[in-house]
């Protein structure tokens, strides 16, 4: 099949024109109704006392919050795919089990080495190989759902015979775990979305396969599968993350490993995006974020798993440091889907302590935002590669593993507005217009200690000149100091709905407290 490929410019999305009139002060920002988080500094006019903070997510206690205990399962039980249906209020998961995993000395192994025109891929002597051809290795879907999203339940699907049963939560052979969950998607039989890659060697060439199913068990392929097929062209599309459709830029969005895989001079693994109007027609990917200066030397990016969430794009990529041999995410953000900022380079979710199962590496899921929460599901590993393999399986006699994790934040807090006990922290917004009556704040009060002062939040409404409005002033803010939302008010008034359409400024002064977003509705 003919590659047709999508072309599609990425740009920058820029303001509109504005109009100004001598009857009213436009505003040069309008937010309607949409939330601002405090993860870049777009909302940020001035900040003092106070400082932008990461938060790292804290693990599940009982984690690996699924565990491989039964006999079709074998030591290695990575995620597939975790969804929240809010018509059953359920977590569902799909996850992949295998036992055949063994690694064993000497060999070969496919590397890189730096030479005068680039990157060179050879075959180089390798101490340790995995057994077989691990690309072939049998695996076995699995389904589990979830009310809690912490406790688990492996139902008895009744769809597959294991040892003369059929008691068991497997998933037939030609199943496969949804890509996402299609919002933009108007025929029920296509509500979840699957894309699987193929690739050959001889001639060289990569394609890509879509599937649909109503409830994610059964699936239909596209008609005109394969969608793409790139052969001659040599190389593929590596680890993509298949974001499903992009509510900012109106299209479908895959996040690619853009150059490694693709055989690219430079030999390390970049970020890169393609765009598609229909899930079948695909651009070009085109290369959106590097290592930089700021990263390790060993630093490269594995995933990006990205959500659009209130107006904007979080990522979390996978830093990959390959000489350390270690996996973990940190945090991106974009406003337009292209240039991404990464002001924070430590991990979101810590690997484990030695001896845990996820202490070599931490590969998440795109987060999840349910009920009050950040949910942050990933596959925990103790091992990557054949040389850890095989010192986990036969020198240190500790089984090799990989499982389900979750990590959680507050909701909106990735990152915070954090200030102190003595002096408060000042936080005065860019001038903007907004949609509602009433104003609510994301926040997390402290925890009563001996010595750590009385946590709370005060905000002030100001006219675009940065003067306080009557009735909205500092003096007449009531103190905030919730562990969640909490809506402002002043003097116990809580309308706001006379300043809708005006432009405005918030000024928040924060004593002892973490402050994640504000809203109005």
């Amino acid at each position: 099949m003919k590659t047709q490929f999508w072309t599609r410019t990425l740009c920058v999305i820029g303001l509109s024109t504005i109009t100004t009139a001598a009857s009213a002060v436009p505003s040069l920002l309008e937010i309607g109704n949409r939330k601002q988080l405090f993860i870049d500094d777009y909302m940020i006019q001035s900040l003092s006392d106070a400082k932008q903070v990461l938060n790292t997510a804290v693990k599940e206690p009982s984690n690996p919050v699924l565990r491989p205990d039964q006999p079709w399962e074998g030591h290695l039980t990575p995620v597939g795919k975790v969804i929240y249906d809010p018509e059953e209020k359920l977590f569902k998961m799909w996850y992949s089990t295998s036992g055949e995993w063994r690694a064993e000395p000497g060999g070969q192994l496919s590397e890189y080495h730096w030479t005068d025109t680039g990157a060179v891929r050879e075959r180089v002597d390798a101490p340790y190989r995995y057994v077989g051809i691990y690309h072939n290795y049998n695996y076995r879907l699995c389904y589990a759902t979830s009310r809690d999203g912490v406790h688990w339940v492996k139902p008895n699907l009744g769809k597959v015979e294991f040892n003369g049963s059929r008691n068991n939560n497997l998933l037939p052979a030609d199943s496969r775990a949804p890509t996402f969950e299609d919002p933009n998607e108007t025929d029920p039989a296509k509500r979840y979305k699957s894309i699987a890659m193929s690739r050959t060697t001889d001639p060289p060439g990569m394609q890509l396969h879509v599937y649909y199913s109503p409830d994610g068990f059964n699936w239909t392929p596209e008609p005109t599968n394969p969608v793409m097929d790139t052969t001659p062209e040599p190389g593929r599309w590596g680890p993509t993350h298949y974001m499903g459709w992009d509510p900012i830029r109106k299209v479908y969005a895959a996040h690619i490993e853009n150059c490694l895989h693709r055989r690219c001079p430079t030999g390390i693994r970049t970020v890169g995006r393609a765009e598609s109007p229909d899930f079948r027609n695909w651009s070009l990917p085109q290369n959106i974020l590097l290592p930089d200066d700021e990263d390790y030397p060993d630093a490269e990016f594995y995933l990006f798993p990205v959500v659009a969430y209130e107006g904007t794009y979080i990522a979390l990529p996978w830093i990959f440091r390959t000489t350390r041999t270690l996996h973990y995410p940190t945090l991106a953000f974009s406003r337009d889907g292209v240039n991404y900022e990464r002001k924070f380079r430590e991990p979101l979710v810590r690997l484990g302590p030695e001896g845990s199962f996820d202490s070599v590496s931490v590969y998440v899921q795109a987060p999840i935002m349910q009920g009050g929460k950040i949910w942050i599901y990933y596959t925990g590993a103790n091992w990557r590669g054949p040389e850890q393999l095989y010192l986990k399986q036969e020198a240190e006699g500790e089984a090799p593993l990989r499982a389900p994790g979750l990590a959680t934040l507050p909701e909106d807090g990735f990152v915070s507005i954090d200030a102190g006990k003595l002096k408060p922290g000042i936080l005065l917004t860019q001038t903007f217009s907004f949609e509602g009556s009433s104003l609510h704040v994301n926040m997390e009060a402290a925890r009563h200690n001996d010595g750590a002062g009385i946590p709370q939040i005060k905000v002030e409404i100001l006219d675009h000149q940065t003067k306080p409005l009557p009735g909205f002033s500092l003096k007449e803010s009531d103190p905030m100091a919730a562990r969640g939302s909490a809506q402002a008010s002043w003097q116990g008034n809580s309308d706001v709905s006379s300043l809708e359409g005006r432009p405005v400024q918030l000024r928040f002064w924060i004593r002892n407290a973490s402050l994640f977003s504000f809203q109005f509705k």
